[in-house]
């Protein structure tokens, strides 16, 4: 089947202006709403009428049964002659008769048609003087109360449940329900299986809903394995009877979008499992925030190799997956900074991480999130890095609900292969109060992480945990690896501290080698020094009290042996912060 070269939305609001009721996919005009259009089969029906076809039957309705199409197409819709195809192919004519009332008849062109028995016996176009009835319903009349009867969307579908002996009924479509025909279930145990989209779970609800004061009970069937747009015939195909009886109801209503769990059934559901041991779930929204220079990125991409390798990350176990690494900034040295941190881990590059080095523009977003989504599904990420937020909120002012647009188009690209999102972001002008722009960012995530660098160390701390236990603050630091910066594991948090006090002088000469340490980071990349570069800062601060070169250089080196291997460590001549790892 294929669609017509024009929409049928088109083609009605040419001919028939704006709808009169709109209903997502489907549109009423008429005083009564009788004429309905189905935006998303491209099909339209006319209940008084009871006919119905394609959009090029719907141009026929309104220029003519004579209509020149090709050149209506050409004219009216701007269709070129080399793009206008048929608009569908379908099988043989379908008669549908209702107990010799009148008959639905779909033609061999796709038209349907009612007929109706005259007074004279006679097939006659319309509906006549015959009440609406439901396919099959003086077989569902002759039952005995308390038997089995299945609900379906259409004739088709009833037959073929008829074929395999089943007691089956229809109102026919989507549309075609009356709640007159409500009494007709008296008693009974309906069963209900729409078709697998979003109008036949919506037609499942109406039906359950209108029989909810009349049967004796209602169960709700989804069918395992049905494509999008498939139907219960299409379903009959590759499975047999015995696997249809075999079947479990819902739980009352169609499991679509939205799924209904009793408590029973929640209680059942699986653990929140983590992505790394204690600190990050699986299929969650993490935000990892802190100032510019305290190694956010550096953490991000720890992460990332250990999640990728299945290697513990600072003691805590990882469950191995693929990531999906989104650098909006600083992507173009993202493999110097990987490999380096691949090589301090002792770990080898599996292919395991994905590298996409742009901004992605998630508001209003459509396209890049679409796009992102068939990407995630395909290559089934467990953990997708967005570094940072800013970079990827495209025109979404950041201070306004915007931003709430954009955390959700990250949401649709992690969960179409339940990934967990690490969001990278940035704080404010004032860094205590958290997360630069929108306040609601911090409801709209599961878990929020800080990372703070003073100069003593880098410390994670747990801002929130929605479904798990807040971690205990983590000590990081960070050592140089082929001119890289590469996150390791540091001192627990205020160790450094609490160990000893530090003499006036030894402080002093501590923050001038951080603010050397950092400018040197922030400057050329090099979060390290020469001990003549710490040398000089300490003299301009200072150190020593005195301009007497010979004292500043005993305060110095009473300094330096006394913050040595506790505070800073020397290799090939560079001075690094913290402890020099074990081995």
């Amino acid at each position: 089947m294929t669609r017509a070269p024009v929409s049928i939305e088109a083609v009605a609001k040419h001919y028939l202006g704006d709808p009169m009721q709109n209903y997502n996919n489907e549109w009423r005009y008429g005083n009564k709403g009788s004429l309905s259009i189905d935006l998303e089969k491209d099909a339209w029906f006319d209940h008084e009428a009871q006919e119905g076809g394609g959009v090029v039957d719907l141009i026929k309705r309104s220029e003519g049964p004579g209509a020149n199409i090709a050149q209506i197409l050409s004219e009216k819709f701007g269709v070129p002659p080399d793009h206008q195809k048929p608009t569908r192919t379908y099988g043989p004519p379908r008669i549908h008769d209702y107990d010799g009332f009148y008959q639905k008849i779909k033609t061999d062109d796709g038209r349907w048609s009612t007929q109706h028995r005259d007074q004279n016996g006679d097939l006659s176009l319309g509906l006549g003087d015959a009440k609406h009835r439901l396919y099959r319903q003086t077989e569902l009349e002759r039952l005995p109360k308390g038997q089995d009867v299945y609900f379906v969307e259409g004739e088709k579908d009833a037959d073929s449940l008829i074929r395999l002996g089943l007691n089956a009924v229809t109102s026919g479509g989507v549309s075609s329900w009356r709640n007159e025909f409500g009494p007709f279930f008296s008693g009974m145990n309906v069963k209900i299986i729409g078709d697998n989209d979003a109008a036949g779970r919506g037609f499942v609800c109406k039906v359950a809903a209108a029989l909810r004061d009349y049967a004796s009970s209602i169960q709700i069937y989804e069918l395992p394995g049905l494509p999008e747009k498939g139907d219960l015939t299409d379903w009959l195909e590759t499975h047999s009877k015995e696997e249809f009886l075999g079947l479990q109801p819902t739980l009352g209503l169609p499991q679509g979008k939205f799924k209904l769990f009793t408590l029973q059934a929640l209680a059942a559901l699986p653990e929140p499992q983590f992505l790394i041991d204690r600190v990050i779930l699986e299929g969650t929204d993490v935000i990892l925030h802190g100032e510019s220079g305290a190694h956010k990125s550096g953490t991000a991409i720890s992460l990332a190799v250990s999640v990728a390798a299945g290697a513990a990350w600072i003691g805590h176990k990882a469950k191995q997956g693929k990531v999906l690494f989104i650098a909006g900034e600083g992507g173009t040295l993202l493999n110097r900074r990987i490999r380096a941190a691949l090589k301090s881990y002792e770990l080898e590059d599996q292919g395991n991480i994905h590298v996409i080095s742009d901004n992605a523009e998630l508001y209003p977003g459509e396209k890049d999130t679409e796009e992102l989504e068939a990407i995630a599904k395909y290559q089934n990420y467990s953990l997708i890095i967005w570094d940072t937020i800013s970079q990827h909120s495209g025109s979404a002012t950041e201070n306004s609900d915007e931003m709430k647009t954009v955390l959700r188009n990250m949401r649709k690209v992690a969960r179409a292969c339940n990934a967990t999102n690490l969001i990278v972001a940035h704080p404010g002008k004032d860094a205590s109060r958290g997360i630069r722009g929108w306040s609601g960012q911090l409801n709209n995530v599961d878990t929020v992480i800080k990372q703070s660098r003073d100069e003593y160390s880098i410390e994670l701390s747990c801002e929130k945990q929605k479904d798990a236990a807040p971690f205990d603050q983590i000590g990081l630091s960070y050592e140089i690896v082929d001119d890289a910066p590469v996150i390791i594991e540091g001192q627990k948090p205020n160790s450094v501290t609490s160990d000893r006090r530090l003499s006036k002088n030894s402080k002093l000469a501590y923050r001038a080698l951080c603010e050397v340490l950092a400018r040197n980071d922030s400057i050329i990349g090099r979060p390290h020094c020469t001990e003549e570069e710490w040398r000089k800062e300490c003299s301009r601060r200072g150190l020593g009290g005195t301009e007497n070169r010979d004292s500043q250089k005993k305060a110095f080196k009473r300094a330096y042996n006394d913050l040595q291997e506790s505070h800073f460590y020397v290799l090939d001549q560079r001075v690094y912060l913290v402890q020099k790892k074990e081995g």
